[in-house]
């Protein structure tokens, strides 16, 4: 089996328009706008730079926390991502040079946006990201809820939620490339490799993860699509969302709304998470 690696990443955005709100806020009401643009400070990485829009501090208050932005690693100002990512911060800030972003999620994964382009938060629509030239490149699925705001919660997990603090969309059910404790891949959903966040999909194969009736598998999506690597489960039964893989104490579990949770099967022990960096999930690569 190959070996599993963590995902890195970053994240940052900037503020502009209707509710501009303070910068390493982890909370921003609906409406509101972002420009990512260079007249909003950046924060300077090696090689890559973030522009940060919501920052979760670690209760601590320094250490390791969770950041959503517009992120550019080895990149050009036409190679921006809207991410969820980790950052080390301190009493004076993001500290830049205790490690480097770890990227976790990404919204425009395989799609990325330039210079200019604008993050709105609305209450029809909740998420929006236009590029620079105001197509859409991707939106949240809110249906007819109202959404009153967004948050960046202390696990990572992105939360648009209504009036009564209700949560409408989060990002933790619609995972890209990793897992945080706590989250899950349910039956059908797939993660698609970091490395892959850069470049079109549809252009070039890519190794994808998903979970299938017959336990977890790596595929490269290539045609036809190529078995990479897999874990084998005894499952005699069609897998759909009912059925998932949870990031959870240290390993990959697979469980079933179906069943109850003491026959849930381990598929990867990672060994236990002993600090916030840990709560990335490891990827077959």
């Amino acid at each position: 089996m190959s070996s599993c690696i963590p995902v890195l990443a970053i994240l940052l955005s900037s503020s502009f328009f209707v509710n501009p709100q303070p910068l390493y806020n982890s909370t921003a009401i609906a409406p509101t706008s972002w420009i990512n643009s260079p007249s909003v400070p950046s924060t300077n990485f090696s090689f890559s730079f973030a522009r940060v829009l919501l920052l979760q501090l670690n209760p601590d208050g320094y250490g390791p926390s969770f950041a959503a932005g517009f992120y550019c690693d080895f990149c050009n100002d036409d190679s921006l991502f809207f991410s969820i990512f980790i950052v080390s911060t301190d009493s004076a800030g993001i500290d830049t040079d205790s490690f480097l972003p770890q990227v976790i999620w990404t919204a425009n994964q395989g799609h990325p946006v330039s210079e200019n382009a604008t993050l709105q938060l609305t209450s029809q629509s909740g998420l929006t990201l236009r590029d620079s030239d105001g197509s859409i490149i991707w939106t949240t699925d809110v249906g007819n809820r109202s959404v009153a705001g967004i948050n960046i919660t202390e696990y990572g997990n992105l939360v648009l939620f209504d009036k009564d603090n209700s949560s409408i969309w989060q990002s933790w059910e619609h995972p890209t490339d990793s897992l945080v404790i706590g989250q899950s891949l349910a039956g059908g959903q797939s993660l698609i490799a970091a490395s892959s966040i850069n470049t079109d999909l549809t252009d070039m194969p890519y190794l994808l993860i998903t979970l299938l009736a017959g336990g977890l598998f790596a595929f490269v999506n290539s045609d036809p699509p190529q078995l990479y690597d897999q874990i084998a489960l005894n499952l005699n039964k069609s897998v759909d969302n009912s059925t998932f893989m949870t990031f959870a104490n240290g390993t990959l579990k697979m469980s079933s709304m179906l069943h109850k949770p003491k026959e849930s099967q381990v598929l990867i022990n990672l060994g236990a998470a002993k600090e916030l960096m840990s709560r990335v999930a490891r990827r077959l690569v």
